[in-house]
């Protein structure tokens, strides 16, 4: 008998684990995972950046005179070490913009503990003055066009961040009626639920993780979330598609949903961990290179990105086994014989399309 070749996808699609029949597990993990993140939230609370909290601004023109990455340094720790004299602790890194005369240090401070507006304004007018006597000491070139910029002392309130966030739920209920029509359309009502609850499990878990990391929350936080959404759609999109072939192969007609949901899990499984396994490196290399800005933006997709592999292939193809309509089970119109399996190029799960050969012990009798 000829030696067998067994493909990745026969070995996966030989796992005895039942993904819909163990999933109320998971969901009593995501459960907790919620409570737990909801109980930091709560009485913790988020480590919000500066820009969540409000945060004031001094722009500085300096023009050439922070040209080189040493001046830059100099010149940003003469205004930190003021800063600090004054009682006020930094918002941020500070940031350098622009070329040549018109190059400026921005620095971003908080509210001193305490302090109301009037006491700051007092606090930044003293800043303002203390930064010209330096300034006028150390670099004798300077003249008017190097002073303090008519936006130093500007604060960032709140109110922007919530500008933000409820421009950010507006574009995110827009687009959860996008995919839920779409879905509906290709898939059907209940596949189109299911990634939509599938959409909103993913985020919510994400903000309860976010908060139990004690990962830092800044404005970035929508850019991510949104990433997350989407990530989670083309996860559904591979599951509910294969779900739909196998509703329609007239040889499953014998099989209740959940076992084509199950059977559709095992054939996806591969196509969805490598999709997931492409991000997290991808998140990882950013993580390692990024500032701090962006690694936080990096972080809440790292999150994300775990828990829609998770939701995808332990929750929602069970969702949908349990709410879709009881199917009319029958006989299967075409039998495949046992004797011969064709893996086709057509699975999602094979990496090259193989042909099983099995040699017929009449046949050979024959010859």
């Amino acid at each position: 008998m000829k030696s067998k070749k067994i493909s990745l996808a026969r070995k996966i699609n030989n796992i005895k684990f039942n993904f819909t029949k163990n999933s109320k597990w998971f969901w009593i993990a995501s459960v907790v995972i919620f409570i737990a993140g909801l109980f930091v939230s709560v009485f913790a609370g988020y480590k919000l950046n500066a820009e969540f909290k409000g945060t004031n601004v001094l722009s500085v023109n300096l023009g050439e005179q922070i040209d080189t990455n040493k001046e830059f340094k100099n010149v940003s720790g003469d205004i930190i070490e003021i800063l600090h004299d004054c009682g006020l602790t930094l918002a941020g890194e500070p940031q350098k913009q622009g070329e040549a005369d018109g190059t400026i240090l921005i620095i971003k401070y908080n509210d001193k503990k305490g302090a109301s507006k009037s006491k700051m304004q007092k606090i930044t007018n003293t800043i303002r003055t203390q930064i010209n006597e330096k300034y006028n000491a150390d670099f004798v070139a300077l003249d008017d066009e190097f002073d303090i910029t008519s936006n130093s002392g500007k604060t960032t309130g709140s109110s922007t961040t919530h500008g933000l966030m409820f421009n950010a739920i507006v574009a995110l209920t827009f687009a959860l009626a996008i995919v839920l029509l779409y879905n509906c359309i290709r898939f059907g009502v209940m596949s189109g639920l299911s990634s939509i609850l599938g959409i909103v499990h993913d985020i919510v878990i994400t903000l309860a993780l976010v908060a139990m990391f004690r990962v830092n929350v800044s404005p970035s936080i929508y850019g991510g979330l949104a990433v997350i959404g989407t990530f989670s759609v083309i996860n559904s999109l591979i599951i509910y598609g294969r779900i739909k072939e196998n509703l329609k192969n007239p040889a499953l007609t014998d099989k209740t949903n959940q076992e084509i949901a199950n059977m559709s899990v095992k054939q996806s499984l591969t196509r969805v961990a490598l999709t997931t396994i492409l991000m997290l490196v991808a998140s990882l290399i950013f993580i390692s290179i990024s500032t701090n800005t962006i690694r936080e933006f990096v972080l809440v997709i790292l999150l994300g990105t775990i828990v829609t592999c998770y939701s995808t292939i332990f929750l929602m193809p069970a969702f949908w086994a349990n709410v879709n309509h009881k199917r009319t089970l029958s006989k299967p119109s075409a039998l495949v014989e046992q004797e011969e399996v064709v893996e086709l190029s057509q699975n999602d799960n094979d990496i090259e399309a193989e042909v099983i050969d099995v040699e017929d012990d009449q046949s050979q009798t024959q010859d």
